[in-house]
């Protein structure tokens, strides 16, 4: 806001000035048109002033002045009839001598009348050669009078208006002076302005660089917690699963033994039955055949058990370190996204802040245009102006000697001005060519977004990936334990089989 304020009131300034510079040049042209109006109208009307007159007028003329250089008026002048030659005055004193001269024959004429001899008329041409001479002299040193006072008074009015263009072109210069300090100012201001915002972003991206390490943190936290905990409660399963496979086989041998027991009790009997009669010897030696198949089979059931007991306990090993083999595979593959994040991220701060210098650039390669533009502008307004002036003074200052310092100064001020411009030019194609630098480095940037791009959808699919490997690893766990259960099943129908024999 403040720089459109300052670019507004350097405008309306600016405005403010050409305005009254038109209005002094139309003052300036009216009081010259003025001037030589009077001047013409007093050399048809007046007569011959006398000297007397004269001193007063050119008394009344320094007062007037000193009144206009004060008051910062218009100069207004007036003339005698003879401050500016005329072919109407030229006439008048054509006639003038020819009457002289007719009045000076008539007297010469009367003379010989009067006089009649050779020797007076032999002398009158001599007199009338000195008389016309020193009339002649007279009239000269009264022109070269007049003229150096006409000489004096246009140089002093030239001086006046030298003056006044002078003050003109120094009003211009400060007014320019004035104009690049206000844009050197806007252009600090703009400065601090970037500055300060790129601090704002630079601790904005700091926040945010800590909220996603806060995010990770809790992220891999969540992660590991709930792969432990899955894992404990796969393992706290499957212990709870053995310890009750080793009850069952527990309760199953106590039984067994009961059993054993018992038909040892029976064959007690039967002994003492089969000692009363041979028939009994018989059915004791089928028993006790029978028993010892019994307790062969008895034996062998007992060392599958303990086979595939040891064969649970060894799948139990394998998986608990192929659950540690898991989850350190995991942590590593953690890492490594954790590492290719972080450089995705340093690779996607830098292009924001490639960007940003880019942006930055631009931003001030276009002002630095636009500030050239204005300054070529009132360049070629100043060029228009200074000519303006030029001319001015060269059609009203022909005769004068302060004339050829003026346009020196004004041949160096435009040369000045031309090395200004040629110095803008130069700059101007300085800046068209960064900007073609600037539009080469665009499709670079470019193809490093394009990489960075493809860098984290590949992230992306591997977390798809591992996030798809968990369940089924779930799957074929749940499968081993049912089919674990399907034999243990199998293993109570072999048992009950052999008890109902």
């Amino acid at each position: 806001m403040t720089s459109q304020l300052l670019e507004n009131e350097s405008v309306e300034s600016h405005d403010s000035q050409e305005t009254t510079i038109k209005k002094k040049r139309k003052r300036l042209s009216s009081d010259l048109k003025g001037f030589f109006k009077r001047r013409a109208e007093e050399s048809q009307s007046d007569k011959e002033p006398t000297p007397k007159n004269r001193e007063a007028e050119f008394s009344e003329r320094a007062q007037h002045l000193l009144d206009v250089r004060k008051n910062n008026n218009s100069p207004e002048f007036w003339y005698s009839k003879k401050d500016k030659e005329t072919p109407e005055n030229n006439n008048k004193e054509n006639s003038e001598e020819d009457s002289e001269e007719d009045s000076e024959e008539n007297n010469e004429e009367i003379f010989k009348d009067k006089n009649q001899g050779v020797i007076f008329k032999k002398s009158k041409k001599s007199i009338e050669d000195m008389l016309e001479d020193k009339i002649l002299n007279h009239k000269e040193k009264k022109r070269s009078d007049e003229t150096i006072k006409y000489l004096k008074d246009k140089l002093q009015y030239t001086r006046e208006i030298s003056s006044s263009h002078i003050t003109v072109v120094e009003c211009l210069m400060q007014n320019r002076r004035r104009e690049y300090e206000t844009n050197n100012r806007i252009a600090i201001q703009k400065i601090e302005r970037l500055e300060s915002r790129n601090k704002e972003l630079r601790e904005s991206l700091r926040k945010c660089e800590e909220r996603v390490e806060d995010v990770l943190h809790y992220c891999e936290k969540g992660s590991k917690d709930e792969d432990r905990k899955a894992n404990e409660n796969k393992i706290q399963l499957l212990e709870a699963q053995i310890k009750k496979y080793e009850e069952e086989l527990a309760d199953r041998n106590l039984q067994e033994k009961k059993r054993i027991q018992e038909l040892e009790a029976q064959l007690l009997k039967s002994k003492d039955n089969l000692s009363q009669s041979l028939v009994g010897k018989e059915r004791m030696e089928v028993m006790e055949m029978q028993l010892k198949k019994f307790q062969e089979e008895l034996t062998e059931q007992s060392l599958h058990e303990d086979e595939r007991i040891h064969k649970v306990e060894q799948k139990y090993v394998y998986k608990h370190s192929l659950a540690e083999k898991q989850i350190n595979e995991l942590e590593t593959v953690n890492k490594e996204l954790k590492e290719k994040f972080s450089a995705t991220e340093s690779m996607t701060d830098e292009i924001t802040i490639e960007s940003l210098e880019t942006e930055h650039l631009k931003n001030e390669l276009e002002f630095q245009i636009k500030d050239q533009e204005k300054s070529r502008k009132l360049y070629e307004q100043e060029k228009l102006q200074t000519d303006v002036l030029y001319w001015e003074l060269q059609d009203g200052i022909t005769n004068a000697v302060e004339l050829v310092f003026t346009i020196k100064s004004l041949i160096c001020v435009f040369e000045e001005l031309k090395k200004d411009k040629e110095t803008l030019f130069l700059t101007i194609s300085k800046l068209e060519t960064s900007l073609e630098t600037l539009e080469k480095y665009l499709p670079i940037l470019a193809k490093k977004k394009q990489r960075v791009l493809r860098h984290s959808e590949d992230s992306e699919r591997m977390l798809n990936e591992r996030r798809e490997y968990r369940p089924r690893n779930l799957k074929t766990a749940l499968e081993e334990t049912r089919g674990i259960e399907g034999r243990l099943q199998k293993i109570k129908e072999i048992i009950s089989l052999a008890i109902s024999q």
